[in-house]
């Protein structure tokens, strides 16, 4: 259920596509080659501006492990901690919201409750775009539905007006022509209310992109 009215523009335009790309693929562990000689502190702050979770660093040890080099962990955290806070922006945030990605748990207290609150308006923003999307393939639907009603109607409506039918016959095509006239007016009263739906979700969507805030 929407609360209020959703900023698009003031988040949307600036995603930082390295935290959803950690997020959708998976941050990468280090190449082999690159465990001796690392700067610790800035792969930290690599994976923490990338949205990385606690246990990439688990990642890195086990490749290093395999050729005998270690992580310095002091290093490492202290970078993390760092990219984190690169990673956790209210614009950040709402780019995952709006995406449907869902909300990563890796923010300092500090910065947690803005980072929380931009999420769930980009994820009320998402939910409209679906909402209006699912409205748009209903209405094509039913104007499918529609079309098809008219064709047989048409049809049923020729044989009512064709020569050499019985009375029974002709009695029968206008039952099934009078049927499938109910039935395009009942689709076309649920086809309006589906457009009148969608007006109001895209109006709703329009105060989104009005309001200064969200």
């Amino acid at each position: 259920m929407i609360r209020r009215p959703i900023s698009l523009r003031r988040y949307g335009s600036r995603i930082v596509a390295s935290g959803l790309l950690c997020l959708l693929h998976g941050c990468a562990t280090l190449e082999v080659v690159d465990c001796e000689n690392a700067d610790w502190e800035q792969v930290g702050e690599e994976d923490g501006a990338a949205g990385a979770g606690p246990t990439t660093v688990d990642q890195h040890r086990a490749t290093c492990a395999r050729q005998g080099a270690e992580v310095d962990l002091v290093a490492y955290r202290a970078g993390m901690a760092a990219g984190r806070r690169r990673y956790c922006t209210p614009s950040n945030a709402y780019a995952l919201g709006a995406q449907g990605e869902a909300l990563p748990r890796v923010c300092p207290e500090d910065l947690r409750r803005a980072f929380e609150r931009a999420h769930q308006a980009g994820h009320e923003a998402w939910q409209v775009h679906s909402a209006i999307e699912e409205l748009r393939r209903a209405i094509r639907i039913k104007q499918q539905e529609i079309d098809a009603v008219e064709v047989d109607l048409e049809g049923a409506q020729a044989q009512v007006r064709a020569d050499g039918l019985s009375l029974k016959q002709r009695a029968e095509w206008l039952s099934l022509a009078n049927t499938l006239a109910r039935q395009r007016q009942s689709l076309g009263v649920a086809l309006q209310d589906l457009e009148e739906q969608l007006a109001a979700t895209q109006s709703l969507l329009a105060q989104g992109d009005a309001a200064e805030d969200w």
